[in-house]
């Protein structure tokens, strides 16, 4: 499967896989499949919450998950609601399992129903720790996190040619320096970190990671990140979440990067733009970059003179805020157009109004490329993605704007990257797709 299709199945609303729950009878939940991009997509990595009515089922009562054809299907299973105070029965079960598109349903059986109908399958999803490390091999991905030292991934390799092994030149991201989160002077691999493995099931690893940016008092943002692995897969879902809790009433950071030092930066990088082609640059003459700004000031605080609670919020902020905020709560000048813009060098070669928010690097003298793509990139700007000798770096808060980012102090936002691992060739087939 090319690493662009993940990307499709997971963050493009048109190739969105929908479930719809449907009960049956007891014994058995139908999850229908609403497809409306029309994809074909194999093993697609589903997440649900299925409902249940009080005392209909307990934790006593074996589960099986069939498909269509009714052949089993390997799944975790987390309770996350029961109905405390009645009879403790599961009121929400957490479902996750793999499935192709050209299934119409698949269906949940329990209690008598799914007695000798439990998949024999074993996915190789393996989760190992010891006292230094955590590692997840999914089969095709194998990536080492540090306890001591949050840098994302110590090491990331793939499995290119399927023989179960990986090799020095299948390694695509290898630690160095300050690499991981920065936010400003500050770094996540200089701080102490808190490293737990939340969720390990046949189909899905979650590895969550807490601890606090190094640097001065001003900047040492707190950051909680969850890296989301799939049996068989050679993707990663990162959740990365930063909150302003320096203890100061604002926070000014310069920039918030995501680091990835891979192993190889000269070749071509392609970025995905909205309602045109993908651009493609060589990289070896130097970096390359595309950031994403859009309307700036936002829009105007309407209400400050109807409502008595926004006066007082102005009331209290007044005392702490910029010039700038102060332009914001009081006027309503606006930037109507979005603006992305693609440099080589330092240099400017095109503009567009909107960037889709993928990216894809293919080295020369390798086999390997990376596609990576970063949920409501544009309306999430400003953002900026770049590609140099360091390797490639997702910032939150681009370092190239000629002002900070301004945090009040309890502030937090989440992100979403995808980042997925594969051969060239794949790489090439994807990129007409997005065209």
């Amino acid at each position: 499967m090319s690493t662009a299709t993940i990307l499709h199945q997971l963050l493009s609303v048109a190739a969105l896989v929908c479930l719809v729950i449907v009960v049956a009878q007891a014994g058995q939940v139908t999850l229908y499949r609403s497809n409306p991009g029309g994809q074909d997509l194999k093993q697609v990595p589903i997440s649900i919450a299925v409902p249940f009515p009080q005392g209909e089922l307990h934790d006593a009562q074996p589960l099986a998950l069939v498909d269509s054809a009714g052949q089993p299907l390997p799944f975790d299973s987390q309770v996350t609601s029961r109905w405390w105070g009645l009879d403790n029965s599961i009121q929400t079960l957490l479902l996750t399992f793999l499935v192709d598109t050209d299934q119409p349903y698949v269906r949940l059986l329990y209690g008598s129903d799914a007695r000798g109908k439990q998949s024999q399958a074993t996915p190789q999803l393996q989760v190992t720790e010891d006292a230094n490390t955590v590692e997840v091999n999914t089969g095709k991905l194998r990536a080492r996190l540090s306890k001591d030292s949050f840098r994302l991934f110590e090491e990331l390799s793939v499995d290119l040619n399927g023989n179960g092994l990986f090799t020095r030149d299948e390694k695509i991201i290898e630690a160095q320096g300050k690499s991981g989160l920065r936010a400003g002077s500050g770094s996540s691999s200089g701080g102490p970190c808190h490293v737990v493995v939340e969720d390990h099931g046949p189909i899905r690893g979650v590895v969550r990671v807490e601890g606090k940016y190094d640097g001065p008092k001003d900047v040492q943002l707190d950051y909680q990140v969850r890296l989301y692995f799939y049996a068989g897969q050679s993707f990663v879902v990162i959740e990365h979440t930063f909150i302003q809790n320096t203890g100061e009433v604002f926070a000014d950071i310069p920039f918030l990067s995501l680091d990835l030092p891979i192993t190889r930066t000269d070749g071509k990088v392609t970025f995905g733009l909205e309602n045109r082609r993908p651009l493609s640059l060589s990289t070896h003459t130097g970096g390359c970059s595309l950031l994403q700004t859009g309307p700036e000031p936002a829009e105007q605080i309407k209400g400050l003179d109807e409502y008595e609670e926004f006066q007082e919020i102005y009331k209290q902020r007044k005392p702490y805020q910029s010039a700038e905020e102060t332009r914001l709560w009081n006027t309503d000048e606006r930037q109507v157009e979005f603006i992305c813009e693609i440099s080589r060098d330092g240099e400017v070669l095109s503009t567009a109004d909107r960037a889709a928010g993928w990216v894809q690097f293919a080295p020369y003298r390798a086999d390997w490329g990376i596609t990576a793509q970063m949920r409501y990139f544009p309306d999430l700007h400003p953002k900026q993605i770049s590609l140099d000798k360091q390797g490639l770096t997702f910032y939150l808060y681009p370092a190239a704007l000629d002002k900070p980012l301004h945090l009040h102090v309890g502030t937090a936002k989440m992100h979403t990257l995808v980042l997925a691992f594969g051969r060239q060739e794949h790489l090439a087939t994807s990129a007409r797709r997005h065209s």
